[in-house]
């Protein structure tokens, strides 16, 4: 009996599994969860491959594809600023999305991250899968029209919105905590505001559940967020608390009449919760 080629994705010395690996492309994995997930999965049984190229770019997307069928597209890519001017953001967020979908086939597990912005702002609810959205920020809109443009075009689709994540240190990902550790450890007062809040999400237990909906192809749409619910204040302070920074420099504030606060919340999907292992005091002291 000739012997088994080995596949050229397992490594040296592991045993080939009975069944071939999921084929997965990934946009975005240069970004705070594109990495954190790339090397998430360097463990599983996945042929993975990383978009080349600019996602905008139709001949670029399209060579992604060319001859190649993927079984799953996990489509981080995001333009999230909001000094973003609204052609650029539509463009990343909401076109791109629509060519790859365009390049890809009806047997593609296609996942998008969307976000809770598609909701507008209620601090008296918690928001369902199947509630209607109302998006206020250009960022909530763009994702609004990914996601409904995915519903029509996408016969296997998963949808997991989120909310802030953290849970690992990138300097080069100047997100709220990056940013209140770099005014604290120089020992400067930073404003934060008491009207925005947030569920932060720790982003090994929203990596964890998107393997999940790989491995089970779960398809629909999830809310995969923290439980807690908080302002940037009180987060800031329990950051504080955690790295035994001096909580007198936080100073609050609120956001101007011209700026809405931001109070919505999404409710967690059980599938998420059930997989959920993060506290947000054990996941802030590893944000260092």
């Amino acid at each position: 009996m000739p012997a088994i080629k080995q596949p050229r994705w397992c490594k040296e010395g592991a045993s080939v599994p009975y069944k071939m690996s999921k084929k997965v492309l990934i946009t975005g994995a240069s970004g705070y969860l594109g990495k954190y997930f790339l090397q998430k999965t360097t463990s599983q049984n996945y042929n993975i491959q990383e978009f080349v190229g600019d996602i905008t770019d139709t001949k670029d997307v399209q060579s992604n594809f060319d001859g190649r069928h993927y079984d799953v597209i996990v489509h981080f890519a995001a333009k999230v600023a909001s000094s973003v001017d609204q052609e650029t953001m539509m463009l990343t967020n909401y076109e791109a999305t629509k060519n790859l979908v365009a390049a890809a086939d009806d047997k593609t597990h296609f996942i998008f991250l969307s976000s809770d912005l598609v909701f507008n702002n209620s601090r008296s609810r918690a928001y369902r899968i199947g509630d209607t959205k109302d998006p206020q920020t250009l960022y909530g809109k763009s994702k609004h029209y990914a996601e409904e443009h995915l519903k029509d075009n996408t016969a296997r689709l998963t949808i997991i919105r989120t909310s802030m994540l953290y849970g690992y240190n990138n300097p080069k990902r100047k997100n709220f905590l990056r940013f209140l550790y770099e005014r604290l450890v120089q020992d400067k007062n930073v404003s934060v505001y008491t009207d925005v809040f947030c569920q932060p999400t720790h982003i090994e237990d929203l990596s964890n559940f998107i393997v999940k909906t790989i491995d089970e192809e779960m398809f629909g749409t999830y809310h995969a967020v923290g439980e807690e619910r908080l302002n940037r204040y009180d987060l800031a302070k329990k950051f504080c608390e955690t790295h035994a920074f001096n909580t007198n420099l936080l100073i609050k504030e609120s956001r101007s009449e011209t700026v809405p606060p931001v109070q919505l919340f999404l409710r967690p999907s059980k599938e998420f919760t059930k997989i959920k292992k993060h506290s947000l005091p054990e996941g802030l002291k590893y944000q260092l």
